[in-house]
């Protein structure tokens, strides 16, 4: 039997482009009045202190929308369209910008915990890493055309040379990333084996074909009445 189509086969949503831009309009916003209110917008940003002292949990989300500055925020809105245009079109809204969002700031916290005090987090970077690793995951899981050996190494491949830092920057949380990427991994295996029933019925299969070639069903056709005749032959 050879696979044809997966659930990712499909058309991809309508709504996704939309969507994802809107969202990355809304984190544009944000960021515009961090960049010009600094001060006014301060409440927003995730500091640990506020988060861990004060129990202000809502930082965390809020956090995922602001960006230092437009290179800050085009170095993540580039990878968080691609992912967020994905995951919404073949998992639906549950997925993203839902699921994403809340496991995003999941990350954040995390991180903060192994931040020292007055540390401060911003930045949609832990989501993005959360979407390529729950991403990558239900590619490998549901993508099974090929060898799963093969399908893990693309898939090691592709997101090293993507998101692996070739440089060190000081100002970036690379825990972030770690968090969000190990979340994202994680939910996927979960959401595959809660989903894993429907998702491989949207599967197509194709049963190998069997070629018959005329010259050697002649062959045989001759053959086989050669053996009759023999067995005649021999009764008479």
């Amino acid at each position: 039997m050879k696979l044809l189509k997966t659930h990712l086969s499909r058309s991809p949503n309508e709504w996704s482009y939309p969507l994802t831009a809107f969202v990355l309009m809304v984190f544009l916003g944000l960021s515009l009045l961090f960049w010009t209110q600094p001060a006014q917008m301060a409440p927003f940003t995730a500091a640990r202190d506020a988060v861990y002292g004060q129990g202000q949990y809502w930082r965390l989300f809020t956090a995922i929308a602001l960006h230092a500055d437009i290179q800050h925020f085009l170095s993540n809105s580039i990878f968080f369209f691609i992912f967020g245009f994905l995951l919404h079109s073949y998992f639906g809204l549950w997925v993203f910008p839902t699921l994403s969002l809340i496991l995003g700031a999941a990350a954040n916290y995390l991180t903060l915990y192994y931040y020292p005090a007055h540390s401060v987090l911003i930045g949609a970077s832990g989501v993005v890493y959360f979407m390529a690793g729950l991403w990558a995951t239900l590619f490998f899981f549901i993508e099974r055309k090929d060898r799963a050996l093969k399908r893990l190494g693309v898939t090691i491949c592709v997101t090293t040379m993507l998101f692996f830092p070739t440089t060190y920057e000081p100002q970036t949380s690379y825990l972030a990333h770690a968090w969000g990427f190990f979340l994202g991994i994680g939910s996927g295996i979960v959401y595959f084996y809660l989903n894993r029933t429907r998702l491989r019925q949207a599967e197509v299969w194709k049963a190998p074909e069997i070629y018959e070639d005329p010259q050697l069903s002649a062959d045989f056709d001759q053959l086989s009445e050669s053996l009759d005749h023999s067995s005649h032959d021999r009764a008479v």
